[in-house]
């Protein structure tokens, strides 16, 4: 009973706050209240009044000029009431503005220290990534030179004593992997290292821990690097790499670039239908385009059509030695700080100013190669309609000093009929000779087309039969050195070549110049630089030099032309014949077909 009695007292108080209620129609009445009270310039519940932020008011406050409109309303008026009416506004009005004059300052004083804190903090972090990163750098070249300093790996990054020359192409149609294949040599040059460490120092902290690794890791690893590729080209262009023919002299260097499309701006260029717009987008393709050949499991994927956003973002966040890549606008500022850097030798290399814009690194590029930077295009992407592909080549070639030369895929539905969009050449690749006559068969090649097939299918004596597969199984098991298994390099019977004009033998099993001749295809050969040694380099670049009727684009050779590296040799568990795992997928040369079968 004395509970329920305090209880009520309490509640019935005139000294007694209540807590607001929980329902929505008391909140809803409260809040109109607020507002009414506080138009009526009465605040009992803390409420900011309009008048708070008047400017009127303010400075009638600032100044203490308020007590003197209620005395001049007093005098004027002579009445009590009034002036106790007054009064009590003056109070209210001055209360409540300098509540708001202390709550403001109170919020200007607590961003400012947020502020001061936050640039405090990132001064911090700065100055410590910057000390962590140089940390990295020294020693990662402490590394280097320490790895460089030992005798076996001098040896081996040699561009005088262990590199091997070897035929140069006659026709080189583009460079494989942007001279990737000239990765070894770069690494044993101090003046590219040093290029490699001011420009690229994430990828010198990478290089100095795999320095150590067989050439044919540092040739994979240095796939579209724009350091490296420089390098190549200018290696290329002074002649370095063998004797050059006069006929070689004329022919333009073509940089292959392996690429991915943004599928969020993909996405955004097929819905959009405002032709300025189209553009824009297509501006933003072309820069933001990554140059970069993926992983394994990355390329599987992107050949699903799942997840493309995702995997699109796996490829730019990779590692550059582990298939990543960088946008093209990033590529060609790096490539022509590279070039200039480059041709300045025996000065004291520093970085060079901030390029404003990618006309500004496209003229530099053409000034020191004296000809336009021209690019193949490997796609990468899967399920980008030509006319996105079309439509990108077209604002490219807006710029005065860059050319597509051509775009290529292994799926031919990706870029055929490209030409008719755009006028670029259209390719279509092999993993092997046994692929392009099955696509021959299966009428997916047309007459006329462009077609390249790794020149290492023509060694390799695929097991696809018994007899076959015992065979190679022997020859493994038996062969000790490493030139014994060289010595097992021959062109399969497929691969020969008759000479121009002559009529092919119905009687035989069927060969490549036959399909060739057939089809009047437009052939070139490419290898695995990283993965070929150079017994086998001889023997395809001689047999595609001495048949130019068949293999009129030559080869496509992603190292300096006439050298390469003897750091790539063969074993029991390792083919160096130039096809590496695309003997995995690759057909084999059905022998019994023959081009008049098609129909």
């Amino acid at each position: 009973m004395s509970s329920t009695t305090t209880s009520s007292s309490s509640t019935h108080s005139p000294l007694h706050i209540q807590p607001p209620p929980s329902s929505s129609h008391h909140s809803r009445s409260r809040s109109s209240s607020t507002e009414a009270l506080s138009r009526l310039w009465i605040n009992p519940l803390g409420a900011t009044p309009f008048y708070a932020d008047n400017p009127v008011f303010s400075f009638l406050v600032q100044w203490n000029l308020t007590w003197v409109v209620a005395i001049a309303v007093a005098w004027f008026t002579r009445s009590v009431f009034v002036t106790l009416i007054v009064s009590v506004l003056v109070v209210i009005v001055v209360r409540d503005t300098r509540r708001v004059w202390v709550q403001k300052s109170s919020q200007l004083e607590v961003e400012e220290g947020r502020r001061t804190f936050q640039n405090f903090r990132q001064s911090v972090l700065t100055r410590l990534g910057e000390s962590v990163h140089n940390l990295r750098l020294s020693r990662a070249s402490k590394r280097y030179s320490k790895n460089l300093s030992k005798k076996s790996r001098r040896r081996a990054l040699s561009t005088t004593e262990d590199s091997i020359e070897i035929p140069r192409p006659n026709i080189i149609p583009y460079s494989h992997g942007g001279y990737f294949g000239a990765a070894p040599f770069m690494l044993s040059d101090v003046q590219w290292i040093s290029i490699l460490r001011i420009l690229q120092p994430d990828v010198f902290v990478e290089v100095a821990r795999r320095i150590f690794a067989p050439s044919n890791y540092l040739i994979h690893w240095a796939e579209n690097n724009p350091v490296c590729c420089a390098y190549g080209v200018l290696k290329e262009m002074k002649g370095e790499g063998g004797e050059k023919k006069e006929s070689d002299k004329t022919q333009d260097i073509v940089i292959e670039w392996d690429v991915f499309l943004d599928p969020g701006i993909v996405s955004s260029f097929l819905q959009c239908r405002d032709p300025q717009e189209r553009r824009h987008l297509s501006e933003a393709l072309f820069k933001k385009m990554l140059i970069a050949h993926g992983s394994t499991p990355q390329l599987f994927i992107e050949q699903t059509g799942i997840l493309k956003g995702y995997n699109f973002w796996r490829v730019k966040q990779a590692k550059k030695s582990l298939g990543g890549g960088m946008s093209a606008y990033d590529w060609l500022v790096l490539f022509s700080k590279a070039l200039e850097m480059g041709c300045e030798a025996g000065k004291e290399l520093e970085e060079k100013p901030e390029i404003q814009s990618l006309a500004d690194a496209l003229n530099k590029i053409k000034g020191v190669m004296g000809q336009d930077l021209k690019i193949f295009l490997d796609i990468k992407s899967r399920g980008v309609p030509g006319e996105v592909w079309a439509a990108m080549v077209e604002q490219i070639h807006t710029y005065p000093s860059i050319q597509i030369q051509g775009c290529g895929s292994f799926v031919i539905e990706e870029v055929r009929g490209i030409n008719s969009l755009c006028g670029i050449n259209e390719v279509f690749f092999f993993h092997s000779a046994g692929d392009l006559q099955h696509a021959i068969h299966q009428k997916n090649v047309r007459p006329g087309d462009r077609v390249f097939f790794n020149a290492g299918s023509l060694l390799w004596d695929f097991p696809n039969t018994f007899a076959k597969m015992k065979r190679a199984t022997i020859e493994k098991l038996t062969v000790r050195t490493e030139k014994d298994l060289k010595e097992l390099y021959k062109l399969k019977p497929y691969a020969l070549c008759r000479s121009a004009g002559s009529t092919m033998s119905t009687n035989s099993g069927s060969t490549v110049q036959d399909y060739v001749e057939a089809f009047s295809l437009t052939v070139g050969l490419y290898v695995q630089e990283f993965s070929i040694d150079e017994s086998a380099a001889e023997l395809l670049i001689n047999h595609a030099n001495e048949n130019q009727h068949v293999f009129s684009r030559g080869m496509a050779w992603g190292g300096i032309g006439g050298m390469t590296i003897s750091g790539v040799q063969p074993s029991m568990l390792q083919n160096t014949d130039g096809l590496w795992a695309q003997r995995l997928c690759g057909r084999g040369w059905d022998e019994e077909k023959h081009p008049f079968q098609v129909k």
